[in-house]
């Protein structure tokens, strides 16, 4: 999921779907409200929209067991949300103390290049990919809509993969 998606995950939806697989239910995002619309609201910066990125957006994450159980133990606080702070009082993690955390993590590490949660995103998208899940599928658990961007994007590839080709040409008889 894109941060934002996840940030605004909570208990409710977390759910099994009609075959029996768990699967996290995007419906929207938690955004962030600058300058006046901050100021003119009371001050609640962070609030879950209905909206996502792209109409493809809104779909059914399937979730592994342990995926389930990150879920579980993350939600067992209020406000039960999947990106909730480790104990009560802590805060949330929304995509602005992630982004933050990742920053700082690089810095302390020397890494030269900004982290992002978006790597997260790209990990999996390749993840994916080398375990050669189909395409549309793909594009179904991460909310994209044009199989040209996850191709162009996304699924460069990777070592495993130049690995598996070379397993795959070696049982070729000429």
């Amino acid at each position: 999921m894109r941060i934002s998606e996840a940030a605004a995950i909570t208990n409710k939806d977390i759910v099994k779907d009609p075959s029996g697989v768990w699967v996290a239910k995007v419906i929207g995002n938690n955004n962030y409200k600058v300058g006046s619309i901050y100021h003119e609201e009371g001050g609640n910066k962070f609030f879950k929209d209905t909206r996502t990125k792209t109409p493809a957006g809104f779909r059914a994450v399937y979730l592994n067991a342990e995926a389930v159980e990150i879920c579980k133990r993350n939600m067992q606080h209020e406000p039960r949300l999947l990106l909730n702070a480790k104990s009560p009082g802590q805060g949330i993690w929304n995509h602005i103390a992630v982004y933050r955390f990742l920053r700082r993590v690089g810095r302390e590490l020397g890494i030269p290049k900004m982290l992002s949660s978006h790597f997260f995103r790209h990990t999996y998208i390749s993840k994916l990919s080398e375990l050669h899940v189909p395409l549309n599928v793909i594009m179904q658990q991460v909310g994209q809509a044009d199989s040209e961007v996850t191709k162009q994007i996304y699924t460069h590839v990777t070592q495993n993969e130049r690995i598996y080709l070379k397993e795959q040409l070696s049982k070729l008889k000429l």
